[in-house]
Order: structure tokens, then sequence, then C-alpha cells
């Protein structure tokens, strides 16, 4: 029956703590009683959980302050076959209350006694701590309960050890002061059951605090956690919707009304009409340096939208036009510069005679036209007769002595000559004034190596010597007393008769040269050797020359001069040179102290010029001398009409031995 006390009946848990106490103490009298009868000795009663079969020794519930609920009941191992630990009976207190909002709770509270001792901790702590946690409220303990109603000691529980009457009841409260009917909060009442007043029933407590339009922690507050019935939006750009927040269903936040919002094409009004986050971003040039008009009319803005929105155009207007100028701008902006002034950039010129000068066409500095960019130049001096206008006033040898005609000239044709004969040349000059003349000849350019000039030089006639092979050109002049001029050329072919002639020369354009350079002409083909009889030389060779080949001379080499004086020419003529091999070679005779010579070696066939080496420079130590250079040249090869040169060595590398080596 006893048993079934914690199961019947509406009694409260602190009713029930209370029968199950009764319970155990009843329990162990009667064990000890029994204990009695046997006579058999029996021990105190052991302290909590030392039975040997599992004693339920239940702790109180802790309660902290801050109104967790207490911790769940210590269990242990109990001693004892017929004996059951003592109750841990006392409930643990609870912790400190904490500060109204505080994360971290009230301190832990104090031990339950023996049996109960996990069971007061767990419980004080778990009170103390959850309490902080969800409670926002402080609660300012009282020593001792009241017995009014409250929960004065702030321990979660109202009135407990306070007697009451059968049946009677007392309206309860178990929150913070200040809370009743605050908010939800609302008292409960309290039944006595059995001397002690039962839970408080059908109070309503403080609770944290939810979205849903209620006052939940009754601190006189609605949903004050959270931003119900501001505004808000949604979307971004021209999508943007209004609304307010409203608590959502699950009351633990707030959903916003506003309504999505759907986009469209992007257009260039400084709106997100997309709604992409990017504002007339399909513009590209907006915003952008632009230019209207051209010329002068020429006007930069910026590139804006235009009023429909579907492009941009340059903010600014062209600028008036004006009249052209000559002024390097399109004035008119009609996209031409200065196309009133076609003389612009033409050439012009300023001033007469001597002092004319060239220039171009430029603006004048008004811009109404255009001026010539010469300056004139000086006069020379006072009018003279030489066909100027040297005073610059625009007439030409207008002094009365300025009438004279120049003479006229007349020089010989073009001819051809035999080289080594003497050329003859007369002009025709004539003055129709009658003036008196006076007449000369100069030698415009020769062959290089030849030392031929024309002599006299102040007749109509004068006569000059082909001494080599090529062109001489000659000027004539007449000039009559009034120191009027007139010239003509003519044009002298220098051409070898020979079939075969070698021509030597050196140092040319020396200012002095008094060394002997001489020419050999070696016939192979007479077994013969350099300087003997087969060899033309000066030795040898002068004058008629030497016998080879056929009765007659046609055949037979000729040296026309020995040149030992510096230069040259010295040359080797056959008229009609019969089919063998000629070998031709070069003797630096002696340098007459003029050191290194440098020579020209020029071959002609049948008239024409088929060989000329490059210089050869050849040294020298004393006339005759053994250590002096021999330049074997060339080997000629003739059969027929047709002459073949084989040359010994090459250019920077000739065939050059010592005289004594021959």
């Amino acid at each position: 029956m006893l048993a079934d006390w914690n199961h019947k009946g509406p009694f409260s848990p602190r009713m029930q703590e209370s029968l199950m106490k009764f319970q155990r103490v009843l329990f162990w009298l009667l064990a000890s009683a029994v204990c009695v009868s046997l006579g058999a000795g029996c021990a105190d009663p052991p302290p909590s959980g030392t039975g040997e079969t599992s004693g339920d020794t239940s702790g109180g519930d802790g309660q902290g302050a801050g109104g967790g609920d207490g911790g769940t009941s210590g269990s242990t191992t109990g001693g004892g076959v017929l004996t059951s630990g003592t109750s841990g009976v006392t409930t643990g207190t609870g912790g400190t209350t904490p500060t109204n909002n505080a994360t971290t709770g009230g301190t832990t509270g104090t031990t339950g006694t023996t049996g109960g001792t996990t069971g007061g901790t767990t419980g004080g702590t778990t009170g103390g701590t959850t309490g902080g946690e969800d409670d926002p409220f402080e609660c300012d303990p009282e020593p001792e309960e009241a017995c009014d109603g409250l929960d004065n000691n702030c321990n979660g529980q109202v009135d407990e050890g306070c007697s009451c009457g059968a049946a009677s009841e007392q309206p309860c409260y178990a929150g913070p002061a200040g809370t009743i009917n605050v908010g939800i909060c609302r008292q409960g009442v309290q039944i006595c059951e059995v001397e002690f007043f039962g839970e408080c029933e059908g109070a309503v407590l403080p609770e944290v605090e939810l979205c849903d339009g209620l006052d939940n922690d009754c601190d006189g507050s609605i949903d004050e956690a959270f931003d119900a019935g501001t505004p808000c939006d949604m979307g971004q750009g021209s999508c943007v919707s209004q609304g307010v927040y409203v608590c959502n269903a699950a009351g633990d936040g707030v959903t916003c009304t506003a309504m999505a919002v759907e986009p469209g094409d992007e257009l260039c009004d400084s709106l997100d009409n997309d709604c992409d986050g990017s504002i007339d971003e399909d513009f590209t040039l907006l915003r952008e340096a632009c230019t209207v008009g051209v010329g002068a009319c020429a006007n930069s803005g910026i590139e804006v939208c235009t009023d429909d929105g579907v492009g941009t155009a340059c903010s600014a207007e062209p600028l008036a036009p004006s009249e052209e100028l000559c002024d390097g701008i399109d004035n008119n902006c009609n996209e031409s510069v200065d196309e009133a002034f076609p003389e612009l950039g033409q050439p012009c010129s300023v001033g007469e005679g001597v002092c004319a000068r060239e220039g171009t066409w430029i603006c004048a500095g008004d811009g109404r036209g255009v001026v010539c960019d010469a300056t004139p130049g000086d006069p020379q001096g006072p009018e003279i007769c030489d066909e100027l206008d040297n005073d610059c006033n625009g007439q030409v040898d207008e002094l009365p002595e300025c009438n004279n005609h120049p003479p006229d000239v007349v020089c010989p044709g073009e001819m051809d000559v035999a080289t080594l004969d003497t050329a003859s040349l007369t002009a025709q000059a004539t003055d129709q004034d009658g003036d008196a003349m006076t007449y000369r000849w100069e030698l415009v350019s020769a062959p290089m190596g030849s030392g031929s000039m024309p002599t006299p030089t102040n007749q109509l006639t004068t006569s000059i010597w082909m001494d080599i092979a090529g062109d001489f050109r000659l000027r004539f002049t007449a000039t009559d007393q009034n120191d009027t001029s007139s010239s003509c050329e003519t044009l002298v072919h220098s051409v070898p008769s020979e079939q075969f002639r070698v021509e030597l020369l050196w140092n040319i354009g020396a200012p002095s040269d008094d060394s002997d350079v001489d020419l050999h002409l070696l016939h192979t083909g007479r077994g013969g050797s350099w300087e003997g009889g087969d060899d033309c030389h000066f030795r040898n060779c002068t004058g008629s020359g030497l016998s080879w080949g056929a009765a007659g001379q046609d055949d037979d080499p000729r040296l026309d001069v020995d040149d030992v004086e510096g230069f040259g020419p010295e040359n080797i003529n056959i008229d009609d040179p019969e089919d063998a091999t000629y070998r031709i070679g070069v003797h630096f005779w002696d340098d007459d102290s003029f050191g290194d010579t440098t020579v020209v070696l020029r071959i002609y066939c049948n008239a024409q010029l088929i060989r000329e080496f490059e210089p050869v420079t050849l040294s020298a130590v004393s006339p005759n001398n053994a250590d002096n250079d021999f330049w074997i040249a060339a080997d000629v090869t003739w059969a027929g009409p047709i002459c073949t040169v084989s040359e010994f060595g090459s250019a920077g590398n000739r065939q050059i031995v010592r005289q004594g080596d021959l």
C-alpha cells in the first residue's frame, strides 16, 4: 500500500518525496525488529550506497535559483541484502541567481545529504548554470520562504515546507518579482496536500521571447528581440520592392513581406533595369569623352543617355561656323582648310635679277590673303655687261657698252687618232662686232697616266701627242676685247693601230718621280730567257725593235720609249703578232730615292682594252740590284685574231720574284 502512494493520487513531487522518506524509515524499523527477534546482530544502517544489493539512493531535486530543473536522481550501488542506502533527502540548494540576460549561470548549488550527493550537486549546478542561460530576470533571494504563495528564496519552488490546512488553496507564482500579469505571466494555484502545499498549478512563468506578438519574457515589451514591423525590401536595382518584417511561423525570426519584381531590359537611365547589380552596363561609351562638329565648329563633351534610354549621344553641340580665313583652320566647318586660297603652298619668287629669291606662298598675318615667304637678295653692285640684272632693277645690261656680242666659236669634230700619233686640231672663231679676240686651248681630261698636253695653247690650231690609248677631251675658248667669252669642246680617241699593245705606267699622280720601271715582253716559243734576245726590253727593242717570226716587221715587237725618269708610259707594240705565247714582265730597275713604286699594266688586243691590272707595289734597292722586284704578270696567247690572257697569281698575291732569281 505504501508503495502505491508513489503512483496514486494527485501528489506533488514534494509530497511524493515525503512519502518515500516515510517508507524508508518504516522499512528500517521493521528490519531492526526482525533482527532482534532472531537474536542476530544487525549493523547500523549503512551509509548511502554500501549495501550488498543495489540500494536506490535518490538525490533530491536540486533547483537553482535561476529557475532551471533540478538534477536527476543520484544512483549508486548500495549494499546489504535487506537494506537500502539512506535516501539523500536534502535538496541541494540552487546556485546564486544569474544577472539579467547573463550568459553565465549562478554558482554551483550545495551538495545534498548522504546518498543524494550526485543529485544535489547536479541539480544545484545544472539549475544555476542553465538558469543563467535561459532566464533573463534576476531574483533577489530571501533567507527563508515567507509562505505567501511566492518563491521568496528563489529556488524555483513556492512555499516549500509551509504547512497548510486540508483542502485549502492559495495563489502561487515562482517567477521573478514584478512579472505577475505582465505579458503572458499569470499566477497559479497551490492546493494543500496532507499538511503541505502541492505544486503551483496553472502558473505561467516568463519564457524565452518569441516573435509571436506576445510578451513571452514578461518584461513589458513584445517581440523586442526582433525587427517585426520595421520596413524591409527585396531585390536590387529597379526590382526592389518594399515590405515590413513579420514573424515567421516558428516564431524564432522574421521574414520580409516584400514581393519579387521581374527584371526588364537594361536602359540608359541611371537605373539598374535588369536588376543585375550594375547600372547602364550595356552602354560602354557612357561618360566617355566625345567631340561633335568639324574644324572650328568642333566642341567637346561626354557621352550621355538619350531621352529614350536606348543609347548614348554626345552632350556637346557644334559651335557656329565663321568666314573662312587663311590660318590653317576650317573656319567655315566644311571639312576643307583654307580652300579659299588656292595659291597657298605653291612656289613664289620675290626680287629682280640677281636679287630674285624663291619661296612659298603662306598665309598673311591677318588671314585675309597669302604672301611669299622669301626675302629678296641684295644687289651685287652697279650694272655691268654680263647678261645679268646686277642692280636688280628689272633690266639686264641696260648700259650702252653692254650691246656687245660674244664671239662665235666652232670646235673640230670628234676624231680617232692612232696611239703614239699626234692629233692636230683647228677651231674657228668670229665676232660680229669686229672685236679683236684671244684664244685658249686646255686639256679637260685624258687617260690615266697620260702626260701629254696641247701645244700651242693660244692659237686657233693646236696639237697633242696620243701617248697612250684612251680618250682626250679638249676645250677651246675665244674672248673679245670686252672680256666676253665663248667656248666649245671636242673629243679625240687615241686608238692603238697595232693588234697587240702593252702599256706600263707607275706612280700616277705623284708630284715628282725619277724612278725607273722597265717593261719586258718574252717570246716563250723561241726558248729564250728574260733580258735575252727573245725578251723585248729597253736594251734591245727600241727603234725598229727585234726581228721575230717571218720576214718583215709586222710580227716584230717595238718598245716606243724607254722612260727612265718616272711615270711612264712605256709601251710595247706588235702590228700583227704570230700565233705564239708572249709573257709580260715588269722590272723595278731603280727607285731613285722615291721608294716603293705602284705600277699599272694594260693589255690591248685588236685595239680593245681587254685587261687592266690593279695597282701592284714593287720594291727596289739600287739600280739593277739582284734584290729588286720583278713581276711576272701574265701570258698572252694569240691564235689568229684571238688573244687569251692568263694571269699569274691573283689580286693582292701576284707572282713577284727577285731579279736575281730569274
